[in-house]
């Protein structure tokens, strides 16, 4: 499971590595170079920066105050816990995040239509 949310999480740093302004400079190969390690924990939300590549912080799975705070912040991109993957959208974040299902390079990755995203809901969607 966790080899999965690595092959997961590094397609989403190829992907959001295209939104941030610090990453304008950035050639496709850099970006794909880029990864992630996390140790994370069973029944814990682990929050990660994707400009800076970094764990923002953590909070208990159920926690209702800890949840949203992280709701209402604005530093962090997507957030993992159980396998499950959160964005810094709809019901989980105000930011303007989404994710979603491509086959395309990196290159080409930019050129997906906004209404291809998905934002976060409070269900858990399969692809």
């Amino acid at each position: 499971m966790y080899k999965k949310i690595v092959v997961l999480l590094s397609l989403i740093v190829i992907l959001f590595s295209g939104c941030s302004s610090d990453d304008a400079s950035r050639s496709a190969s850099d970006a794909q170079n880029r990864s992630i390690n996390l140790q994370t924990k069973q029944d814990q939300w682990t929050y990660i920066s994707m400009s800076s590549g970094k764990v923002v912080g953590t909070c208990a799975l159920g926690d209702s105050a800890a949840e949203k705070s992280w709701k209402n912040r604005m530093d962090w991109d997507i957030a993992v816990c159980n396998g499950i993957i959160r964005t810094n959208s709809g019901t989980s974040g105000i930011g303007k995040g989404g994710i979603v299902n491509s086959n395309l390079p990196y290159e080409e990755s930019q050129n997906v239509p906004d209404a291809q995203y998905h934002v976060d809901m409070d269900t858990v969607q399969v692809w």
